[in-house]
C-alpha cells in the first residue's frame, strides 16, 4: 500500500476521520472503509503510472507517492459524505494529486524510479514466429477467397 491509516491520521485529527467514516455515530474510525479508499487511492495510482514503471505497486513507497496517496484517500473518504459541502482544499489537493500523477506518467516529475522501457504507440509484442503457424498465408487465403 502506497500509505497507511497512521498516515491519514498524520494529515487530519482522528476525530474527523471517524466522523467522515463511521456511518453509525461519527464517534470511531471505521478502519475497513479507510482501508478501502486506501486500496482505491492505489489502484487511481497504479492505473496512472501502469504505462511508465514495468513493477506495480512501486516498493518502496516513494514520499511524493505517499502524499498523493493520502490526498486521495482523504478525498475518497469526505466525498463519501453527500450531504456535506467538500472543503475547497481538499479538492484543490486532490486536483494536484492527479496532476502529479499525470506529470510523471508523462515523464515531466520523477520519482526517484528507474522507469520501465517505455512502449511504442501502435507496437505489437508477440512471441510467435512464422514457423509457430498452423495455416500458410497461401492456405488461408484458400478459405478468404483471395
Amino acid at each position: 500500500m502506497y500509505c497507511s491509516i497512521d498516515d491519514i491520521k498524520k494529515r487530519i485529527p482522528e476525530t474527523v476521520l471517524a466522523q467522515i467514516t463511521d456511518d453509525v455515530n461519527g464517534i470511531t474510525v471505521d478502519v475497513n472503509t479507510v482501508n478501502k479508499a486506501i486500496s482505491d487511492s492505489q489502484s487511481l495510482i497504479d492505473s496512472h503510472l501502469r504505462g511508465r514503471y514495468i513493477s506495480l505497486p512501486l516498493s518502496p513507497t516513494p514520499t511524493i507517492i505517499n502524499s498523493v496517496a493520502v490526498d486521495i484517500c482523504i478525498y475518497d473518504l469526505h466525498s463519501r459524505r453527500i450531504t456535506d459541502e467538500l472543503p475547497e482544499a481538499i479538492k484543490d489537493r486532490y486536483k494536484n494529486a492527479v496532476k502529479v500523477l499525470e506529470n510523471i506518467r508523462d515523464g515531466k516529475l520523477s520519482i526517484g524510479v528507474e522507469p520501465g522501457k517505455e512502449p511504442v504507440n501502435g507496437e505489437y509484442r508477440i512471441n510467435k514466429t512464422s514457423e509457430d503457424r498452423i495455416f500458410s498465408k497461401s492456405k488461408l487465403d484458400t478459405y478468404w477467397g483471395e
